[in-house]
């Protein structure tokens, strides 16, 4: 009885050079993606700290993002039980069919705090909204820098909390 095991640890045939080179670039492509991602934080934290030290309010929300947005709410005048509703609404986006409600009413949520925001600091156009929502950490860092200075609580329209689109009574 002739038991010849021949294992080949090729990969199936495949040359290890091809193998090694081609994960050589995914983590090229990682590092750089992981690159991107630490300037867009750091640009996130450095407009972040700037625009609360704007509106008065302590910058720690400028490291701690539920703070920060809760703290951009109050700055426009939004509700903060937008809050709760969007986490509720991320919860319903796990859940087949329901997702399409809650991925529709966060959308919805991010364009009626972004529009809230870009109005408490001076910005009216739709442009700026549109920069907030697709680009948030780019513009939060613009509006930062930026010569923009507080005006006070702009909320925006919705029909939910604020029909006319005044600010919450405190």
């Amino acid at each position: 009885m002739n038991y010849n095991y021949n294992y080949d640890y090729n990969f199936g045939g495949m040359d290890p050079d091809w193998l090694s080179a081609f994960g050589a670039a995914a983590m090229a492509v990682l590092l750089v993606i992981a690159i991107i991602g630490i300037a867009l934080a750091v640009l996130y934290i450095i407009g972040m700290y700037k625009l609360l030290k704007k509106g008065n309010k302590h910058p720690v929300g400028a490291f701690i993002s539920p703070v920060g947005t809760f703290q951009l709410m109050e700055l426009s005048g939004m509700n903060p039980w937008w809050m709760l509703i969007a986490v509720g609404l991320a919860a319903f986006s796990a859940i087949p069919l329901l997702g399409l409600v809650g991925v529709a009413g966060l959308i919805y949520m991010a364009i009626i705090y972004s529009s809230g925001v870009a109005k408490s600091f001076g910005k009216e156009g739709a442009g700026f909204v549109v920069g907030l929502v697709l680009l948030h950490p780019i513009f939060i860092f613009i509006l930062g820098i930026g010569k923009d200075e507080y005006v006070g609580k702009r909320p925006a329209k919705d029909f939910l909390f604020n029909k006319e689109g005044v600010a919450p009574k405190e």
